[in-house]
Formats: C-alpha cells, sequence, structure tokens
C-alpha cells in the first residue's frame, strides 16, 4: 500500500508542474517509478496468497492480461483526450495531457482498493527483530551478497534475471524513442503503443496456456530468443509496418506473468 500510494500521488503532482519546469518533472516521476517498481515487488509476491500450486499460472496469468487490458483502456481514453481534448471539455491538446495524469493516478487508486480491502495476507508471521527494521533490512541484504556464493544456482539466476529484465525494460522504454528517430510521426507511435497493449492480453493467456503444456522454462527460453530476434530485426527497420510487426513480436515475446518476472 505505502508504494503504491507513493506512485500514485507522484503520478497526480506531475498535473500542477508547470511547463518547462523539468527538474521537478524528473523529480516526480523519478518517484512515481519507485513507486510503481516497489509495489510491484509486492504484488507478485502475494501470488501465493492468491493461488494454489495448480492455479498459480493460471492466476498469474489473468492478473497481467487483465493489466494490459485495463492499461490498454485507459490509455486509449487518454490518447482521445490529447487527440479531441475538446470533445472533453479540455482547452488545449497540453491540458489533455496533463489531465491524463490525473486520470492515471485515479485509475491506479481505484483498481487498487480491492487488494488492499479484500486480499489478507496469509503466509505472515509478524516481524521477527526489533529496532530499527529499514537499517537491519539493508543488513540482511549485505549478508545475502555475502552468502550467495554458496548458492551457485541462485547467483547464476540473479545474474542472468539481472541482464533479461533490464534488456525487455529498455526495449519497452526506448521503443518510442526508436521510433522518433526513424522519423515514424506521433500518430503512428501511438497507435503502435496502443496495438500492442491490446495484444498483449491473449498473449498472456497464450503464454499461461504454453507455460502449462510446455514447462515454464521452455517459454522462458522461448521467450528470451524471441526478443533476440527482434532486436535483430530492428536494425533493419525502415518503415512504420516493420514498426509495428517489431512492437507486436515483442508484446507476444513477452507474453509474460509475475512467474516468468
Amino acid at each position: 500500500m505505502t508504494f503504491a500510494l507513493i506512485g500514485i500521488l507522484s503520478t497526480s503532482f506531475l498535473f500542477f508542474i508547470p511547463y518547462g519546469n523539468w527538474q521537478w518533472s524528473l523529480i516526480i516521476f523519478g518517484l512515481s517509478v519507485i513507486g510503481f517498481s516497489g509495489a510491484n515487488i509486492f504484488y507478485d509476491s502475494l501470488l501465493l496468497d492468491v493461488s494454489s500450486n495448480e492455479d498459480r499460472n493460471f492466476v498469474s496469468s489473468l492478473g497481467y492480461a487483465l493489466g494490459y487490458l485495463g492499461g490498454g483502456i485507459l490509455f486509449l481514453i487518454n490518447v482521445l483526450m490529447y487527440l479531441y481534448p475538446s470533445f472533453f471539455g479540455l482547452s488545449s491538446q497540453a491540458e489533455g495531457i496533463l489531465y491524463s495524469f490525473l486520470s492515471v493516478a485515479l485509475w491506479w487508486l481505484i483498481f487498487s482498493m480491492p487488494i488492499f480491502l479484500y486480499v489478507k495476507q496469509k503466509n505472515h508471521e509478524g516481524p521477527k527483530v526489533s529496532g530499527n527494521l529499514i537499517g537491519q533490512s539493508f543488513q540482511r541484504i549485505l549478508l545475502t551478497f555475502r552468502e550467495i556464493k554458496r548458492y551457485k544456482p541462485v547467483l547464476i539466476f540473479l545474474i542472468a534475471y539481472w541482464f533479461y529484465i533490464d534488456a525487455i525494460d529498455t526495449i519497452v522504454r526506448m521503443a518510442v524513442a526508436y521510433g522518433t528517430d526513424l522519423g515514424f510521426d506521433s500518430s503512428q507511435l501511438i497507435i503502435a503503443l496502443i496495438f500492442t497493449q491490446f495484444i498483449g492480453f491473449p498473449a498472456t493467456f497464450a503464454y499461461g496456456y504454453l507455460a502449462e503444456r510446455f514447462g515454464l522454462f521452455n517459454m522462458l527460453v522461448f521467450g528470451i530468443l524471441v526478443y533476440i530476434g527482434i532486436c535483430i530485426y530492428s536494425l533493419f527497420i525502415t518503415s512504420s509496418v516493420d514498426f509495428f510487426y517489431s512492437c507486436r513480436s515483442c508484446r507476444l515475446g513477452s507474453g509474460r506473468s509475475s512467474i516468468c518476472k
């Protein structure tokens, strides 16, 4: 709840930052990323509380699929606010962007309420330490790094995950910048982003089904190979059609759930 509220409040504060004040924009945006990333750690960990071993793949895939669908619906609304501000009673496209920040914060808050109110953590024994919990948490992290060499599979997994997730996040975050550098206009890029959100909805379900049939590890390897292929293919993109194709493949290749994360 704490991290989600940090993200929600930070996102809403972007509405009040004056035009051109990029320093505060970066600070507030950074806080929103911390809130979002921190909240996702605990969202994913609660998977053990809301699913059994038998239906974990399905529950995980369902959560991600609904995330893609919900995010896609709101993003579509925000795009329409930007393209047709007068329809929403707004005076300009810039105002449409500002109110989009508020709508995202409100949307995030509304759809966080069910987990806040109705999901009870089962696997919780309470703190086993007293005193400065934050300081002791950092001490435990340092202790983990010192002891991790004794657990080679964990060390290899963490290193692999580090490269894997950074590669994915780079593709996701830099796709628009890459398209801009290739000379595509904003309308083409917006359509591509909407397209990928809604492709992610069925792709995540497909991944959950395929993981049940072929195994999590095999599907993880398949997704990585798809991403490698996309990166190579992207070197040769020359048209918006190629860009759309790579975006679609990227989302199909991710089709990820918190199991894959």
